[in-house]
């Protein structure tokens, strides 16, 4: 009701109708339920959906984004979302195979509408008024650079919905510091991303207080997600930094996810220095959040038990920022242990090795 009620921009929702074996784009205020859940329905993993005496499901082997209907009403800028992945790696189990036909899908028809805009640009460049409009239409997109973790990830508590949040916000951030105003490339480019290697997740939950510069005390929690991406560049060089997602939430500042985060591992004469610097926005400035402790590492019990200490926080801000002290608790501690995840693990034999690698990083010195 919220969504046909609403007025000021008009939204369409893609969904495919089976019995005409067509994408339809359904405008906001003639939307309904049935049709929603239908437009996240993958044929095989969920059933179709009956609606208006049609069958309806997801678009994506039609097409996932429908940038043609928003130039059709007159867009000129347009700002796509992608999570589909887009990698030259061929996987071999039935559902890396059943991905792999949706990203066939989807990107190739994606590709034919950037083509399509790259032809309407070429005309509007030459004087041509094609739909009434002379402008050029720039297409803006907002990827991650590695694939996204997989559903069954995420339904197993492999991966939160936290994390992905943040893993998008921190993707956001990341593009919106870099693009050009005339947008990216009409090509396969525009969503290619890196082929993933051995990596993992960790997991990391700090909660604590700081004392802010006005005396003020408050006390936080923050949900962080350690992105080691190459396991074998980490373990040669920790000091280099891999990337950190998540967010800080305080009764100050509310729930601030990080636009950008990086944790790096450091050898010093009391034992390995770990820290996690990360920087959020409060009332349009960047504030610096660093989080640090100081463990030995030798042995994988000895890393849960030595994550139960305490952990130094300074925040950077133009009124002063603040410190304080926070701690991983017991459970914290063990969900460490219990969510780390390796990530570009194709085989149990890649899963065997990520877990090793880690295993040996954390005895060594």
């Amino acid at each position: 009701d919220a969504i046909r009620d609403s007025s000021g921009m008009t939204g369409t929702f893609n969904v495919a109708d089976f019995d005409s074996k067509t994408c339809v784009a359904i405008p906001h205020d003639e939307n309904d339920l049935d049709r929603m859940i239908a437009g996240v329905s993958l044929p095989i993993f969920m059933p179709a959906v009956s609606s208006g005496g049609r069958t309806w499901t997801d678009a994506v082997w039609i097409k996932d984004a429908n940038l043609l209907e928003a130039v059709r009403r007159g867009c000129t800028e347009l700002w796509l979302v992608w999570c589909i992945g887009n990698t030259t790696l061929w996987g071999k189990g039935a559902l890396e195979q059943y991905v792999h036909m949706i990203e066939l899908s989807a990107n190739s028809a994606l590709f034919e509408e950037l083509d399509q805009i790259a032809d309407i640009n070429a005309r509007r460049a030459n004087g041509e008024q094609v739909m009434g409009i002379t402008e050029p239409i720039v297409v803006h997109v907002v990827k991650p650079d590695l694939p996204l973790p997989l559903d069954p990830d995420f339904v197993s508590g492999r991966i939160s919905a936290e994390a992905l949040v943040a893993m998008g916000y921190r993707d956001a951030w990341r593009y919106l510091a870099t693009r050009s105003s005339t947008g990216v490339a009409l090509d396969d480019t525009a969503t290619k991303m890196r082929v993933a290697p051995l990596g993992c997740r960790l997991s990391l939950r700090l909660r604590g207080s700081i004392s802010r510069s006005s005396g003020d005390r408050t006390r936080f929690v923050a949900s962080t997600t350690v992105e080691i991406s190459d396991l074998g560049e980490f373990v040669a060089d920790p000091a280099k930094g891999v990337d950190v997602v998540g967010a800080i939430d305080t009764a100050e500042w509310g729930y601030r996810p990080f636009a950008r985060g990086s944790a790096t591992v450091t050898d010093g004469d009391r034992g390995r220095l770990i820290e996690l610097e990360a920087t959020i926005h409060v009332d349009g400035e960047d504030v610096q959040v660093v989080m640090s402790t100081t463990l030995p590492a030798r042995s994988a019990a000895g890393w849960c038990w030595r994550a139960g200490r305490s952990w130094s926080v300074a925040v950077v801000a133009s009124d002063g920022g603040g410190s304080g002290t926070a701690k991983v608790t017991w459970l914290d501690a063990l969900r460490i242990l219990y969510l780390f995840e390796p990530s570009g693990a194709h085989t149990l034999s890649d899963r065997v090795r990520a877990l090793r690698l880690m295993a040996g990083f954390t005895r060594a010195r």
